[in-house]
């Protein structure tokens, strides 16, 4: 496979309400994307499967190993060691192992805003990894949901919001980043806060909110394959 040469720079990307994704933005990667939204812009690229080192091969299966960068501002710390264990896991369940095994599959993460969550991280990874042509048993996407309490006329009142901004986050009182298959199972979840009775419902909302994004993910692959057939 020939290098790809980048078609976008990150500096050139302004946030936008609906989100915006791009694949092969990066150069010197097997695949990349870009995914721009209301919760954070991240850029991924992911190598291999190649070869893994002696100690860190698996004579069965193919290893996948991310590696979160934060942004500029920020030091690494445990939460972040954290959310690479929980992206790690969940994309190793996607893939197929038996493929290549004593190979190894490195996804690099990398935000581009000082605040983020995980939910763009697993969707931007999963996007680079159907860029690579990792060979995958099903394609995942992630969805948000937040739990805000809001007064109307002197009473409490909770709001489930799909797709909310990262400041319904930071307001809410609950939060839940789900994955799912396309059929609806789910795979993963992350919750913080307290959902008093709501968790179910904000699961249906997240699945739902999940919905539209395989139809963003098949849009940008099918606009990646006419592009790279019309420079063949």
């Amino acid at each position: 496979m020939g290098r790809r040469e980048a078609e976008i720079h990150p500096s050139q990307v302004q946030k936008q309400k609906e989100v915006q994704v791009r694949l092969g933005c990066l150069s010197r990667c097997d695949g990349s994307a870009m995914l721009v939204s209301e919760l954070g812009t991240v850029v991924c690229g992911v190598n291999g499967p190649v070869e893994a080192k002696e100690r860190e091969q698996d004579p069965t299966r193919v290893t996948v190993n991310v590696i979160l960068h934060p942004p500029s501002n920020q030091q690494t710390g445990p939460i972040h060691r954290q959310i690479e264990r929980t992206i790690s896991g969940l994309l190793a369940s996607l893939v197929q192992k038996e493929a290549n095994p004593r190979c190894q599959i490195q996804i690099i993460l990398q935000p581009l805003e000082s605040e983020f969550c995980v939910t763009p991280l697993v969707n931007c990874a999963i996007l680079a990894m159907l860029d690579a042509g990792i060979q995958m048993h099903h394609v995942a996407a992630g969805g948000t949901v937040a739990l805000v309490e809001n007064k109307i006329e002197e009473k409490q009142q909770l709001d489930l919001i799909g797709n909310p901004t990262l400041e319904d986050i930071e307001k809410s009182i609950g939060s839940i980043h789900a994955v799912f298959s396309r059929t609806g199972k789910l795979l993963a979840v992350q919750s913080d806060g307290d959902f008093q009775g709501h968790l179910m419902d904000a699961l249906h909302k997240a699945a739902n909110s999940a919905k539209p994004v395989f139809n963003l993910f098949q849009d940008a692959v099918q606009k990646r394959l006419q592009t790279e057939t019309v420079n063949v």
